[in-house]
């Protein structure tokens, strides 16, 4: 099923592997540079790839990164835009992925049928699934 990782304690994502991903380097960027970079491929995201990753070897502070990325999810679902952003933070690099929140919440409902989520942490649990949902849906509302 996957390896744990130390984030959530479940199995990988099983949609991981076989997802078609465009990756964007940004060495040594500095924190302007790296999220000019992110909002450039906000708004030239296509359905081409399944996600773009935009990582840069320069590390940032976890809630420099975690605070950025709940904005810009409010803002785009507010300009009822299909995407939805995560990032992630180690000691190599900073990262944020970009995906198209109908698509990553439709897989996220077949994971509930199974055992997946049940390690994540409730606090995780909400963020990552059930707020995803809501800006989904109101982004349905929209369309």
């Amino acid at each position: 099923m996957g390896i744990p990782n130390d984030y959530n304690q479940g199995p990988r994502c099983p949609y991981a592997k076989s997802a078609k991903s465009k990756i964007v380097k940004c060495p040594n960027y500095n924190i302007f540079q790296f999220w000019a970079a992110v909002s450039e491929e906000c708004e030239q995201f296509d359905t081409t790839d399944d996600i773009t990753i935009i990582a840069s070897n320069t590390i940032y502070k976890v809630h420099e990164i975690d605070s950025v990325v709940d904005a810009l999810n409010i803002y785009l679902n507010v300009q009822n835009k299909n995407l939805w952003i995560l990032q992630s933070c180690n000691e190599h690099y900073s990262m944020v992925f970009i995906q198209q929140i109908t698509a990553i919440d439709d897989a996220s409902k077949v994971l509930e049928k199974t055992s997946y989520y049940n390690k994540m942490h409730p606090a995780s649990f909400s963020k990552f699934i059930t707020y995803r949902r809501t800006l989904r849906n109101n982004l349905q509302r929209k369309l």
